[in-house]
């Protein structure tokens, strides 16, 4: 009975470090689509409707703030920080509406940043 606890217990453990699973969304498709990156954007801040895809990403984006995409894998960490390249350069407004809702005291955006950029090439 104790190896099944033990065991159980260790899965648990496990499964709290595994990265998020998460369909790809391929920046350099959309980068020119100033419509496609308004609908991901206002998915994102609630102020349109999210495809299923959109959606996976935004029920993470809270959690990835406050542990700097803790449970990030490489390639999600390299998505955020071209992610956030490509809206500071095209729009602006929205990646400061985006801070500002999941991170209003800047207490995170940081150490995301500086965690995210390490992985951009």
């Amino acid at each position: 009975m104790k190896s099944v606890m033990i065991l159980a217990l260790f899965a648990f453990v496990a499964a709290d470090k595994d990265y998020y699973v998460l369909d790809k969304i391929d920046l350099s498709k959309i980068e020119n689509n100033i419509e496609e990156l308004k609908i991901f954007m206002d998915c994102v801040l609630d102020k349109g409707t999210c495809s299923d895809l959109y959606n996976s990403y935004k029920v993470h984006i809270d959690e990835s703030f406050k542990t700097a995409c803790g449970k990030c894998t490489p390639e999600q960490k390299q998505f955020v920080s071209q992610f956030f390249k490509l809206y500071r350069k095209v729009l602006p407004q929205d990646i400061e509406e985006l801070i500002n809702k999941y991170d209003p005291e800047r207490k995170y955006i940081d150490d995301l940043l500086a965690e995210v950029d390490k992985y951009n090439v």
